[in-house]
């Protein structure tokens, strides 16, 4: 009877640690965190370049949307993880800027890719520099907040 209840507790715990949900620290290194606030369903997508990836422009989204992110719900949060330090993320993008655009789901889902390409069917854009990203302390929201103020994006803050 000792043996089995042991088990239970040593069972329990590694469902626990294993199984549990993982919450991000606000300050935890290699995450970008992604905070829906409006009461619609978005899209997203981070451009990176270099070693993180190939998929980089400076204004235009992706030729493809194979790594569009299409639903994320109101009032839920995304973490983009990426390997490396905070600063790492800089020296592998082409520039000194991050940009990740905003989507609405209902025109990704409407439209097709081409035509919210290149009628730049784009709710935000931010263009965020590593010290941007310190500012915010790697916390985005849609729409922005008043922390964002400051940050380039388009169309501008209001």
């Amino acid at each position: 009877m000792r043996n089995t209840v042991r088990n239970l507790i040593v069972l329990s715990c590694f469902f626990l640690f294993f199984c549990g949900e993982c919450k991000k620290a606000p300050n935890e290194k290699h995450s970008i965190k992604l905070t829906n606030s409006s009461q619609s369903s978005i899209g997203y997508y981070f451009a990176l370049g270099g070693k993180f990836g190939n998929y980089y422009s400076d204004t235009i989204p992706p030729a493809s949307n194979d790594y569009i992110g299409k639903d994320l719900g109101s009032n839920k949060t995304f973490y983009y993880y990426f390997g490396g330090s905070q600063e790492n993320l800089f020296t592998g993008l082409p520039k000194d800027t991050l940009s990740v655009y905003v989507f609405s789901s209902d025109t990704l889902s409407k439209y097709p890719w081409a035509e919210v390409r290149n009628k730049y069917k784009v709710l935000k854009r931010y263009d965020l520099s590593l010290y941007d990203l310190n500012k915010l302390d790697w916390t985005i929201t849609y729409p922005p907040s008043t922390e964002m103020k400051d940050v380039k994006m388009f169309p501008v803050y209001p």
